[in-house]
């Protein structure tokens, strides 16, 4: 359970900004909420703005520092660092990008995990527990120097000769299996996914449905769209193997094997179909067959979230999605964000983290305030803030979507209609 991420210095964020999930002290729809262990957070958070405003930076920070972190020890010595500091700035282009995690992990302890890092090097890193009240460290780094308790001196001090200036020593420690890093590196690398683009999306629920588990992914897909009422009875996915075209072997990367280059001989050959139960002018019932490129766009994005969904219930993960609505009818989005606060199939406390523009969502009698986040750029500096409805006085029966439409809040595109 993500309860709060934080970054300064990246894209369009220049000062520290805090995506906070923690809960406010407003007692309301606790269907919305979610339990791990003794922790609380939010089922669900949308986040509003303008084009261009800074949705997409704020989680495209968490998808870098993500993958920073899960690929660490596939870097090279030399490996140039994918930060992207804000560059408006002579002070702010030179220094490092910073970036931090709060998280209730899989054995139920609240960890704090951040770090510093410009192109070339990480400049600080930082790993916390939470046993008690008080924060207790496991490790901390400014550079090539470490510091360790002396519980975890004798276990962790080693490994740092296996680090590199440019690697995380979480992910070294953990590949070197150190007790103490890996229940978070694992919460980090595989319990919170980030989706900035729909290709990404669509190759992920792709590995689910042709794996061993398809048939389970297949099935929640066909209800979910059933319960969308899209007139969808089943999905079926065929994985051929063909033989490559010869033609083909020098686009397609091989693998080293004792000094020799060993290339594919075979692809797959993936083919998609819908079946539809249609009746005939006589009323009876008969099967027929699409392509899933013949369905709509908002079919084709069900289809990719279905097997996503699926995967963050059964494993209690927690989603990042950019612009959510893309190609949705809102009340499709209405339906996907109430499977997060239905406890009876999120009951292992999965998030729904989204950007979207569809402001029909905006309903206090479904939302709690802390649920609403709104991003603005200045343009003068090209600095953007992010901010929560819960930081305005808001009445209870009050429309925030009228009210975020007429610029109370902020977040939206400052256009001048006078001009034509």
């Amino acid at each position: 359970m993500l309860i709060k991420f934080s970054v300064k210095n990246f894209a369009c964020f220049k000062d520290e900004t805090v995506f906070d999930l923690n809960l406010s002290k407003r007692k309301e729809h606790p269907e919305n909420i979610i339990h791990k262990g003794k922790y609380k957070g939010l089922s669900s958070v949308l986040t509003y703005g303008a084009n261009a405003a800074g949705k997409t930076s704020i989680f495209r920070a968490m998808t870098i520092a993500i993958r920073m972190i899960k690929f660490s020890n596939m870097r090279q010595v030399n490996e140039v660092l994918p930060v992207i500091p804000f560059k408006f700035n002579e002070t702010t282009v030179a220094e490092p990008s910073e970036f931090e995690f709060q998280f209730v992990a899989s054995d139920g302890i609240k960890y704090i995990y951040g770090f510093k890092a410009d192109a070339r090097i990480i400049h600080e890193e930082y790993l916390y527990k939470y046993t008690s009240s008080r924060a207790s460290k496991i490790f901390s780094r400014h550079g090539d120097a470490y510091d360790f308790t002396d519980k975890e001196a004798g276990k962790l001090e080693p490994l740092t000769k296996m680090n590199t200036s440019n690697k995380l020593f979480i992910a070294t420690a953990t590949a070197w299996n150190a007790a103490s890093t890996r229940v978070p590196f694992e919460w980090l690398s595989s319990y919170i996914d980030t989706y900035t683009n729909i290709t990404d999306l669509s190759n992920i629920a792709m590995e689910h449905y042709k794996g061993g588990e398809s048939e389970k992914y297949l099935r929640f897909t066909e209800k979910l769209m059933k319960e969308a009422d899209i007139n969808i009875s089943k999905v079926k996915v065929n994985v051929e193997k063909v033989k490559l075209d010869p033609a083909m072997k020098p686009f397609m990367p091989g693998v080293m094997i004792n000094g020799q280059l060993i290339q594919p001989n075979e692809q797959e050959r993936i083919t998609i179909s819908t079946i539809h139960n249609i009746k005939s002018a006589a009323g009876k019932e008969k099967e027929f067959s699409l392509n899933i490129a013949e369905e709509s766009q908002a079919t084709q994005m069900l289809f990719s979230f279905g097997a996503m969904i699926k995967d963050a219930f059964d494993k209690g993960k927690t989603i990042v999605i950019d612009e959510i609505d893309r190609s949705m009818h809102p009340l499709l989005l209405k339906y996907i964000i109430e499977l997060f606060s239905n406890p009876k199939i999120n009951d292992k406390g999965a998030q729904l983290i989204v950007t979207t523009h569809d402001t029909s969502q905006m309903k206090l009698s479904r939302f709690r305030r802390d649920q609403f986040y709104f991003v603005v750029k200045d343009n003068s500096t090209g600095e953007s803030k992010l901010y929560s409805l819960n930081d305005y006085t808001v009445r209870k029966n009050e429309s925030i979507e009228k009210g975020y439409l007429s610029g109370r809040y902020g977040a939206i595109p400052d256009i001048d209609f006078s001009r034509g």
